[in-house]
């Protein structure tokens, strides 16, 4: 009897540290994930002009799928999604480093071959802020991605897509030997600012890289980022 009171005691002090993660919408606690994003979904498919999403900082969410920025009818605001009170350890305007990471909410995937985040085609008006995007194993994917797959056209192209102070690391993986190309850029109006790329590598020849810009109609501002990668940059 003992012993087994011993084993529970170990496996529940061996609890992930992913288990929940607190969301706030608009400043009021809203629910809380699970940890496998559902809940986080379902709030990102519902979202509203100008609506603010924050995920409780050092706590990680772990995806077995994309995690999908929708179209909205009529988007004309951005909806943000970010950690909680980012702007109180990483100034608006300051870029992300590693040392940040374990302040940040992060976003992990559990599988290979699918974009972590992703767009729908003619998404637009969302931000990314001050949030970690990371795999929990070897990555073929892309890990965090603004645009669309297949044969975009200027209809269809994903428009007003922010992505600020966002660390996206890879350097102590289990399975370091495959991550590929990490940020598309496919689409107009499109910002990649303040963030941390690093990690990129194949010990295979590929087209890899911390940045790819695509079928891009353009604009498209790249600004103050740290970007590291074994192929290209």
């Amino acid at each position: 009897m003992t012993i087994r009171a011993v084993v529970l005691i170990v496996l529940l002090w061996a609890c992930p540290a992913w288990a929940t993660t607190r969301l706030w919408v608009n400043g009021t606690e809203r629910s809380t994930d699970a940890g496998d994003g559902a809940r986080l979904q379902e709030l990102i498919l519902t979202a509203n002009d100008s609506d603010l999403i924050e995920l409780e900082g050092g706590t990680i969410i772990v995806r077995s799928a994309s995690l999908i920025l929708p179209a909205r009818a009529n988007a004309s605001v951005y909806v943000t999604i970010q950690t909680r009170t980012v702007d109180a350890f990483v100034a608006p305007g300051t870029r992300v480093t590693r040392a940040h990471g374990p302040q940040l909410a992060e976003i992990r995937s559990t599988a290979t071959f699918f974009t972590l985040v992703q767009t729908d085609p003619n998404a637009s008006y969302w931000r990314l802020r001050g949030l970690r995007i990371r795999p929990l194993i070897e990555g073929y994917g892309n890990w965090a991605t603004v645009g669309i797959s297949g044969a975009p056209s200027s209809a269809t192209v994903p428009h007003h897509i922010e992505l600020d102070r966002l660390l996206i690391d890879f350097d102590d993986v289990a399975n370091p030997d495959y991550q590929y190309q990490q940020v598309l850029l496919y689409g107009r109006d499109l910002w990649l600012h303040h963030s941390h790329i690093s990690g990129v590598r194949s010990r295979n020849d590929g087209d890899y890289g911390a940045v790819l810009v695509g079928y891009a109609p353009g604009p498209v501002l790249i600004e103050d980022n740290f970007l590291e990668s074994g192929g290209e940059t």
